[in-house]
């Protein structure tokens, strides 16, 4: 495990030299090819030796390691590491992905996999591949599983009471809440400024906010030197910020730089005071279960991203109708109401939620196309074709989108119109898993193996823990040799 951590650090060290050298030169090759077949565990090892000193050579000597064995562990590893390391986050899922499905019996690349999907702070794709995955001797891997257990959604058959290893951000996390859930607010930001996770942190955004936070509520100041440091660290612009109260604190904390004398207003620092805060914070961050372990009384005057997140939080661990429940103590501005009707939608009270989202749907807002497509989506789990039909063709503009597409495509398979389908889910393919899914099990029906492995390999990258879709490669497999 300390070496993967070390790897990955080294790796990440030369990030911004990496991008200048290699960036300009994705689509050409400088470096010579040999003539003769060459040996990918060689290539990969000259790779590794210059990746820090000549890392343009190194990548493209990774490069050709992989076309001749695509399937290369060490070589696709590094290569995952290295387009982190670069920046290009979409293609080092994709390298992360393929690893997990060409080696899907390593536990060590699922443990390395689930930790770059923690970094991303994709912590719901990283619960369900842990969710999937076998008892394991593997301790790293164990120990994600438990700390995701309590984290973000209880896992079938984790002992809450089975103890994490110290000096781990498994344990850090978990140890986090347990001082916040027992109102241990000194140890918790004691904790939060001295840990050393923090440059592969699963949340950087989340850390920043409870220190901020900890920091005024037992301070009654912003100024915090680790928590400076993490806004500098944090390049991402605000727009991109996925915790909706950071760039508010770290306005907060500038200003009071400039002005000593400067207070915060009422309605902030009544937020902060209030011990709800914390489920707020972790709920936004995806932490569901944590934020239900700290979850009491949400205040009325709490903002609607707290509601919502903490909506959310109910309807992904304790189900719709408790959601619906809660959301319904709330006074409704247009996002909740938007929410109730969709809990309304999901627990069958098709009527209820009709009567909330037509209003949206009939009145051009920023609203009106999500509103209906859960309209959409409830007829469809009624198998109301009369009033999806109506909806349809009444606002054709609604559903242009991928999306959209995908209402009209499941629609067709309702009614059992395969000819629809197959017209609707080909031109969004590229952009949509749920034409691939249809377009691929269609090939089979029909014995067009090239296509169907083709999608079903595609598949697989973006969901490697699919037995069934594992299942049907194999068996495209075996008809090609056959």
């Amino acid at each position: 495990m300390k070496k993967a951590i070390y790897g990955l650090c080294a790796t990440l060290a030369f990030g911004v030299a990496f991008v200048t050298l290699i960036q300009p030169n994705r689509e050409t090759s400088t470096t010579p090819k040999a003539q003769v077949q060459e040996n990918p565990d060689e290539l990969f090892e000259r790779a590794r030796a210059t990746l820090h000193t000549q890392p343009h050579e190194a990548w493209e000597l990774l490069t050709r390691a992989l076309e001749i064995d695509p399937t290369h562990k060490q070589a696709k590893l590094l290569q995952a590491e290295t387009l982190e390391a670069a920046g290009e986050q979409e293609l080092a899922r994709t390298a992360y992905q393929e690893l997990r499905r060409d080696h899907f019996q390593d536990e060590k690349i699922a443990y390395l996999y689930t930790n770059f999907l923690l970094r991303r702070g994709d912590f719901q794709s990283a619960w369900d591949l842990l969710a999937k995955t076998e008892e394991t001797e593997y301790a790293p891997l164990g120990c994600q599983k438990i700390t995701l257990s309590r984290l973000v959604k209880p896992i079938a058959g984790m002992r809450a009471e089975t103890e994490l290893p110290q000096k781990t951000q498994a344990s850090f996390w978990t140890r986090l809440v347990n001082l916040l859930v027992n109102e241990r607010e000194e140890l918790a930001l004691e904790q939060l400024k001295s840990h050393s996770y923090r440059r592969l942190s699963w949340n950087p955004e989340l850390e920043l906010s409870l220190l901020y936070t900890l920091n005024f509520r037992l301070n009654r100041t912003f100024q915090e030197d680790t928590a400076e440091e993490m806004a500098a660290m944090l390049t991402r612009s605000p727009s991109e910020l996925s915790q909706p109260l950071t760039q508010e604190l770290i306005d907060l904390a500038h200003l009071e730089n400039q002005n000593p004398l400067f207070q915060v207003n009422r309605e902030t620092k009544r937020l902060l005071l209030e011990n709800e805060i914390f489920a707020a914070l972790f709920a936004a961050a995806g932490f569901d279960e944590a934020a239900l372990a700290l979850h009491e009384q949400l205040p009325h005057s709490f903002p609607t991203w707290a509601k919502v997140a903490l909506t959310r939080s109910i309807q992904n661990n304790r189900g719709p109708i408790e959601a619906l429940q809660f959301v319904q103590s709330y006074e409704r501005n247009e996002p909740l109401l938007l929410l109730e009707a969709e809990l309304q939608m999901a627990v069958g009270m098709e009527k209820e939620g009709e009567s909330l989202l037509l209003p949206f749907v009939a009145n051009e807002g920023p609203h009106q196309k999500q509103a209906a497509l859960i309209l959409a989506d409830g007829y469809l789990q009624a198998r109301d074709f009369t009033s999806l039909s109506q909806l349809l063709s009444s606002h054709p503009e609604l559903f242009q989108s991928v999306q959209g597409q995908e209402v009209h495509g499941k629609k067709a398979l309702l009614e059992n119109d395969l000819a629809a389908a197959d017209a609707i889910y080909e031109p969004i393919a590229d952009n949509s898993s749920e034409a691939k899914r249809y377009l691929a099990r269609r090939a089979m029906s029909k014995k067009q193996w090239k296509k169907a492995k083709q999608l079903t390999a595609e598949l697989l990258i973006e969901e490697p823990e699919s037995a069934r879709l594992r299942k049907d490669y194999q068996k495209i497999l075996q008809q090609e040799t056959e």
